[in-house]
């Protein structure tokens, strides 16, 4: 009788466990790494799907997290969802197709931080303007029916006018190189740099350190021009190289806005702190396409 009631015991154990175990698999977003190299669509999202199960249960009206994707019931939103927090890893081939149609503006992907790291490694400033223009192409169609006005001092600041392609947007992103490098624990040395963006309507602010940072949110110090120096978390990025600014990004791009200069200070993990200075001149100018891109008030 004893060993009946441990077998019925063990069983309801076991079956009780497995909803958490697929639940713990329909989450395994490392499983998507390799579907990125995949340059056709429909098997890309095949690759996706057999991956990280599909539920299609919701239609969402915007993708803030990538927990949203295997519940997306269109196929191309959830491939969209998927591009969006899983950079594609090939390079687009231009066919003949392309070349009739208007140009793939709405096929753009953002280039992730890996790749700007490259160009932010390039010691010769003319090579390294190339290689961020390369990243960051002027989209030509945006630029011809673009009736923003064309910003006079900029400063240091790099602008890239994209497509979006989940909801044909204006993607707008600000790039800004700190005027000092830093040296990551393996002895290189890397450039932070601090990104203004506007994606899919909404505003953003991080800065890329380009060295590990731990897990989900860490301590930055900032401060402005002669203002007092203010400590605060900021939110790690998934690859855990940057740090997003926690907080109203719009109030914060405002201060930046009115300011010249930022100081900088971040303590990687387990490494000594690191700093970085920011010359913000010319930034009320460059914000001007991203503010109407984003509808700000």
């Amino acid at each position: 009788m004893k060993n009946i009631i441990f077998s019925i015991g063990a069983s309801f154990i076991s079956i009780s466990v497995l909803p958490v175990q697929a639940a713990t698999e329909h989450k395994n977003f490392n499983a998507v790494l390799q579907c990125r190299a995949i340059e056709n669509n429909k098997d890309r999202l095949s690759c996706y799907d057999k991956s990280i199960q599909p539920t299609r249960t919701k239609v969402a009206e915007k993708f803030e997290s990538r927990d949203q994707c295997p519940d997306e019931k269109d196929d191309d939103r959830r491939l969209s969802c998927y591009d969006r927090f899983f950079s594609p890893t090939f390079t687009p081939s231009v066919n003949s197709k392309s070349k009739t149609e208007k140009p793939v503006t709405t096929e753009a992907q953002q280039p992730n931080l890996s790749e700007i790291s490259k160009c932010r490694a390039e010691n010769d400033k003319e090579a390294r303007l190339k290689c961020y223009d390369k990243l960051f192409p002027q989209d030509k169609i945006v630029k011809a029916e673009s009736k923003l006005e064309k910003a006079t001092d900029v400063g240091k600041w790099h602008t890239s006018i994209t497509t979006s392609p989940i909801d044909d947007s204006k993607n707008v992103i600000l790039s800004l190189e700190s005027d000092d490098y830093i040296r990551t624990p393996f002895g290189e040395a890397v450039t932070p740099t601090l990104f203004i963006a506007c994606r899919e309507k909404k505003t953003e602010v991080f800065l890329s350190w380009d060295v590990y940072l731990g897990l989900e949110q860490t301590s930055m110090l900032y401060r402005l021009d002669k203002q007092k120096a203010v400590e605060r978390n900021w939110l790690v990025s998934t690859d855990t190289k940057a740090v997003f600014y926690k907080g109203n990004d719009i109030d914060f791009i405002r201060k930046l806005a009115n300011s010249s200069k930022m100081y900088t200070k971040i303590t990687p993990y387990n490494e000594s702190p690191v700093s970085a200075t920011f010359n913000l001149n010319g930034l009320s100018n460059a914000l001007k396409p991203l503010q109407a891109a984003c509808n700000w008030k």
